[in-house]
């Protein structure tokens, strides 16, 4: 029986179009870049999903979703990718989309597209997470913020999760993690972790420390070329460095580590292991452009060189 995984959160199209600049506009003082690709892909909660699927989960993913063309192709990226469609929500406004301009290998400039939820969107996704969450092994809240990670909806995911001891795993957003209490864990980066505490704590320790006693959840501190750290405020907290040889995009590489870890909590890994699996396979994919899912085979890959002796949990088969 496959694993079963809930999403709940901001879904998003990621549009990239590469090509190449060599002169700059008669119009305006900006390059004129000649496209040579344009790539469609699930971004935000869909690319958390879609890391879930590619590691042999079964994936429920509640979200909002526009009745547009950009719609349209995600809801297509999503079954491509493994991820059904038929939870998703269809608003009346447009579909949340990134779409990334790059030019001889550097991102020159990003358009954005989006409309916060509707009230109406949001209680209908949390009627979809009461009818699916009975029947999963983990639930991730991926908080882009939206407007669908309302704290009425957090609290109410994580409330229905503890009282069936569902492992809640956060990737957070904004200034406020009260919505969040009694996760199992929350996974900001330094930027976000900042921003989130008092400005007079000033350790790293000290901020994940005020975080944990706070919410009562685990604090995984994702610190860019530092790597990662991790606070439960029960042991000893472990620093992890960065296993990344080339960075060429970190574009979901915090959602690659919020669902690596996920998934191997609904698989009854221990935290400090599956976090450990995580920091190495945000190494692999920041790696490469584009929003782009961990592969079986990798974490494959990753759980030999990081938990070799490990034995007792059911990982995918390379594929």
């Amino acid at each position: 029986m496959p694993h079963r995984a809930l999403v709940v959160g901001d879904l998003m199209l990621d549009v990239f179009s590469e090509g190449h600049a060599g002169r700059l506009s008669p119009e305006a003082p900006v390059p004129v870049v000649l496209q040579s690709t344009r790539v469609y892909t699930p971004g935000g909660a869909g690319n958390a999903a879609a890391n879930l699927a590619a590691l042999g989960d079964e994936v429920t993913l509640v979200a909002a979703v526009g009745d547009d063309p950009e719609g349209l192709r995600l809801r297509a990226g999503l079954n491509a990718a493994g991820v059904k469609d038929q939870a998703l929500i269809t608003g009346n406004g447009p579909t949340t989309c990134k779409h990334r301009v790059i030019a001889n290998g550097q991102q020159v400039v990003r358009l954005d597209v989006e409309q916060p939820a509707e009230p109406e969107l949001t209680a209908a996704c949390l009627d979809q997470v009461r009818r699916s969450i009975g029947a999963v092994d983990v639930v991730l809240i991926s908080d882009y913020a939206k407007g669908l990670c309302t704290p009425e909806v957090c609290a109410e995911v994580v409330r229905l999760a503890r009282a069936l001891r569902i492992p809640v795993v956060v990737d957070p957003k904004g200034v406020d993690y009260s919505r969040y209490r009694g996760a199992k864990l929350i996974t900001p980066n330094l930027a976000e972790l900042n921003q989130a505490t008092p400005a007079n704590l000033s350790t790293l320790q000290q901020k994940a420390l005020a975080l944990v006693d706070s919410l009562g959840s685990a604090v995984l501190v994702t610190r860019s070329a530092d790597g990662m750290s991790l606070f439960d405020g029960h042991f000893p907290e472990l620093h992890l460095p960065t296993q990344a040889r080339t960075v060429l995009d970190v574009t979901g590489a915090g959602d690659t580590v919020a669902s690596i870890v996920g998934a191997l909590l609904g698989r009854g890994l221990p935290l400090k292991d599956a976090c450990r699996v995580a920091n190495a396979c945000a190494g692999v994919v920041v790696g490469r452009r584009g929003t782009s899912p961990i592969t079986s085979g990798e974490l494959l890959e990753v759980w030999e060189a990081e938990l070799p002796t490990e034995a007792g949990v059911k990982i995918p088969a390379k594929s």
